[in-house]
């Protein structure tokens, strides 16, 4: 992630932070005023992809926290004789994860692209 916000802070043309200082804007007013405000609109995509991907990540390495959830559901399933059930939630919470997360990004990236414009 600290990649992301140094790519996206270098990505930003040195002349934006001189003009900045021409007007006599100091390094942390020139940071908060006119670099960041830049470099978040192009970091947004990639922060987003970041969370998507611990998420989808966080679930395939947890194989044992995974095994634990089947095994849970396998013994509700058998409790309850109810199959299908159990799985679909496990199935409709990670589905719920990331696409709130999704949508979440399309939220915070569509106005600030149009700002940019």
């Amino acid at each position: 992630i600290s990649e992301i916000f140094r790519a996206g802070i270098q990505s930003i043309h040195n002349g934006q932070s001189q003009a900045a200082y021409s007007v006599g804007l100091t390094h942390p007013q020139a940071m908060r005023y006119v670099v960041l405000p830049q470099a978040f609109r192009r970091m947004v995509p990639a922060l987003v992809n970041e969370g998507v991907t611990l998420i989808k990540d966080s679930s395939l390495v947890s194989a044992i926290g995974l095994a634990e959830l089947a095994l849970a559901a396998r013994t509700v399933a058998g409790a309850y004789s109810r199959y299908w059930e159990p799985y679909l939630a496990i199935s409709a919470v990670y589905l719920v994860l990331t696409l709130t997360l999704s949508l979440l990004a399309r939220r915070v990236e569509t106005p600030t692209h149009l700002r940019g414009r």
